[in-house]
């Protein structure tokens, strides 16, 4: 947010006095390779640098990354996310830039991955569907946690193992206070991808509690490459 929130504010010297009768798209950044990354459409600017405007962020391949509104600079109503295809990847609704009311994610293929209601930043209500619209019990949620090991390591990626979460899934395992020694081992970078795999529920939990309270989306452990 605060990547296009410091690109709005440098625009809106340039639309101070602008008629909000025209928007006109304005290009806040390209791709290396002259592609535009990210435009904004501007409503409405003062002295204060407070925006009304259209946002949309696009892919290197000039499909449409995400789009939304921002109102005095905060994120305002619905929000749309796509993948790289042009497939709807998700979209969630805001107001003065918290999280508040539905979201809802996609399989890349089309079908409802998952719906869910959010209060003041809170998710409150979740599910999960499986692709054929079936929804999945909540001892499921924990295939969220996906330990990702990259099909071709690149020479960056050699180093690099990622572990992505979803703070929904923490939710159900608040009742969870302490921390097993392998995740504090996790924690600590003291083990490796094959120690993280086996994990059990509440050691997964555990973690997810914990990145939950950091306010961290993914969990960045740096380790030497795997032995065979």
């Amino acid at each position: 947010m605060k990547e296009y929130l410091s690109q709005l504010f440098i625009f809106s010297v340039i639309v101070i006095g602008v008629s909000a009768c025209q928007p006109k798209e304005l290009i806040l950044s390209k791709w290396p390779g002259g592609q535009k990354q990210a435009t904004v459409k501007i409503f409405m600017g003062d002295t204060t640098f407070l925006l009304d405007a259209f946002y949309c962020a696009y892919y290197p391949n000039g499909k449409v990354w995400k789009t939304g509104y921002f109102k005095k600079n905060l994120e305002e109503g619905k929000w749309m996310y796509f993948y790289q295809s042009g497939n709807k990847k998700c979209y969630g609704e805001f107001m003065s830039g918290r999280k508040m009311g539905s979201y809802q994610t996609y399989y890349e293929s089309g079908e409802v991955e998952q719906k869910g209601m959010y209060v003041n930043d809170k998710l409150v209500d979740y599910h999960y569907y499986n692709p054929d619209g079936t929804i999945k019990p909540q001892n499921e949620d924990l295939s969220r946690l996906i330990v990702a090991q990259p099909q071709k390591w690149t020479e960056m990626e050699k180093n690099e193992i990622w572990i992505t979460t979803y703070a929904a899934v923490a939710s159900t395992y608040l009742h969870s206070t302490e921390f097993c020694d392998c995740v504090v081992n996790l924690l600590e970078k003291k083990c490796n991808f094959q120690d993280i795999k086996t994990l059990t529920d509440k050691q997964l939990g555990d973690l997810l509690i914990f990145l939950s309270e950091k306010k961290l989306d993914c969990f960045h452990l740096l380790e030497k490459p795997l032995k065979k």
